[in-house]
């Protein structure tokens, strides 16, 4: 991603959609929504005073850690992500949900570059181009679904994904291997491979 960012032959557009596509091969006219973050990210250093401050600091769910950690209402998608700069959840975040975070929200005041902005909008966008290349990408399948797991019984039952967010040193545990419903370090594991056997084993914690 970090290529792409800096090709020169490359526009990057995050937190779009297509709407529309007119035209024909060698011919195309895209129309493209570019959703607000509310972060100018002209001037967004990632320096992460603002996420620092807001008041609803660890207590939202976090999506890339598969929902063990938490975030605030303003966070980083990801560590890596492309481009580095903040953005703000408008389906939680007091301000934009309720129209007043306290007095005045503190990421406002906190950032010293002045890069929150609440009064961005959606922006449309048209672009002529030659060719369109459909890249879908996947949904993960619904561990509930093969519910002879237990996936939804116990909160000890992880995905492999799941593991990966554990082990990994930034994530919730930072690199520690806890059992989701005590975060207590794990007796014994059982893994589900794709031989289709059960392989029990005490864990190296």
């Amino acid at each position: 991603m970090m290529d792409v960012q800096n090709h020169p032959n490359i526009e990057l557009l995050t937190y779009a959609e297509i709407t529309n596509v007119a035209g024909s091969i060698g011919n195309y006219k895209v129309t493209i929504i570019q959703h607000p973050r509310y972060v100018d990210q002209d001037k967004c250093t990632a320096c992460s005073d603002c996420a620092a401050v807001c008041r609803l600091k660890n207590r939202l769910d976090n999506e890339f850690e598969m929902n063990m950690g938490k975030r605030g209402a303003i966070y980083l998608p990801f560590p890596q992500a492309i481009p580095l700069k903040y953005t703000i959840d408008a389906d939680h975040c007091l301000y934009l949900t309720r129209g007043k975070c306290g007095e005045s929200p503190p990421c406002l005041d906190a950032c010293v570059r002045k890069a929150i902005d609440f009064t961005q909008k959606p922006k449309s966008i048209e672009r002529d181009v030659g060719a369109i290349i459909v890249s879908t990408g996947y949904d993960l399948m619904d561990p509930a679904a093969l519910y002879e797991y237990g996936y939804l019984k116990s909160a000890d039952v992880i995905t492999s994904l799941e593991l990966e967010r554990l082990i990994s040193s930034s994530g919730p545990t930072t690199g520690e291997i806890l059992r989701p419903s005590t975060k207590e370090k794990p007796k014994s594991i059982i893994l589900k491979v794709q031989s289709g056997k059960h392989i029990a084993k005490k864990p190296k914690l």
